[in-house]
């Protein structure tokens, strides 16, 4: 019954291992299930070669995100069950138990149930040992039961209902009540008007989900795509926009550094306030009309910039979009982000 629940599939593998062994050996029902486990994985993906030409390759890449305490992010692609999940294993294993972990399967399309039970023996000793282990990206993911080892896959067009959210998507639903904000598994795309922004120029939104939103502030997940052909990629973010109560400047606040050159080579200059030469020292801030700019930034707007951490800010002179990372964001960088935006609101307006 306990098998039934994590999914059908389970169940028909538990059952051929067990009367396989019963009818031969022990070694043999094992090798058995384990024929058998593949083989459905195939089945439920309709595609040998999408196992046969990602298992050996490395689907895993980890690495710490800042040069202070930061969060340690690992990123999965393609697929992860059994046959390629001590790829995935070996990484967690180097990371000390008290630190923050970040596992994110938004470009995975497949993640059997071993991946989803030994995870959750990793978020127990993380927790018992003073670190924070999330897992991120499942929300497009679709399972067969409601439990939280079940078998996911991506599935094209998953139309999320309240029965079957996340882990993930209902710390959101819960951010939301926390802040008396209402919460939208999907979303119309364009609502939100992201096309607005620079930043989505040469950017082709896909989908718009997981948002929470109230009048003027809406946090959620966007996933676009990046390039054209063999260089196409597709990218899945959190971020931020807030509806202002008055027309501002239209500028791009970045941290000073690989951004810099890139806004050079395409035109936009640098703009130093020399009165503030530590900001201008750490921020690369642009946009047309430079006078304006400066009038808007103040010692007081400056100050809070510098005693916040970076994130990627953009005026289209009615609005401000807030980007922290490329990547989709864990529940405790979701309160983050969406605290600083609060406060930035109240101090533009």
């Amino acid at each position: 019954i306990k098998v039934f629940k994590i999914g059908k599939e389970q169940l028909l593998i538990f059952l051929t291992t067990l009367l396989v062994t019963i009818a031969t050996s022990l070694i043999t029902g094992i090798l058995t299930g384990i024929a058998m486990t593949f083989v459905i994985h195939i089945i439920l993906n309709k595609s040998f070669s999408f196992f046969f030409k990602n298992v050996a390759k490395p689907n895993v890449l980890m690495y710490k995100e800042g040069s202070e305490k930061q969060n340690y992010y690992v990123s999965v692609t393609n697929f992860c069950n059994f046959l390629n999940f001590y790829k995935l294993k070996n990484n967690l294993d180097q990371i000390p138990e008290n630190e923050d972990v970040i596992v994110d399967f938004s470009m995975c399309d497949f993640v059997d149930h071993t991946v989803m039970l030994n995870l959750s023996s990793y978020i127990d000793v993380f927790n018992r040992k003073g670190g924070h282990f999330e897992v991120i990206g499942l929300d497009l993911h679709g399972a067969n039961t409601k439990h939280p080892f079940a078998l996911r896959r991506v599935l094209p067009f998953k139309n999320a209902t309240a029965s079957n959210l996340t882990k993930r998507q209902k710390s959101l639903q819960k951010i939301a009540k926390e802040f008396h904000w209402d919460y939208t598994a999907t979303f119309p795309k364009g609502k939100l008007k992201l096309s607005e922004f620079g930043y989505f120029k040469t950017r082709k939104i896909k989908r718009v989900s997981n948002v929470i939103k109230n009048k003027n502030c809406s946090f959620f997940d966007v996933e676009f795509t990046e390039g054209e052909f063999i260089a196409k990629q597709i990218i899945r973010a959190s971020m931020m926009r807030i509806e202002l109560n008055k027309t501002i400047p239209s500028f791009t606040l970045d941290k000073e550094g690989l951004f810099e050159y890139i806004y050079h080579f395409t035109g936009y200059k640098d703009i130093d306030l020399k009165e503030h030469p530590d900001f201008s020292k750490r921020f690369f801030l642009s946009g047309e009309h430079e006078l304006e700019i400066r009038q808007f930034f103040t010692d007081a707007l400056i100050l809070f910039f510098e005693s916040n951490p970076y994130y990627h800010i953009e005026s289209n002179g009615k609005s401000l979009l807030i980007v922290d990372k490329e990547r989709l964001a864990s529940t405790k960088e979701t309160k983050a982000l969406t605290d600083f935006g609060l406060r930035l609101e109240k101090m533009v307006s």
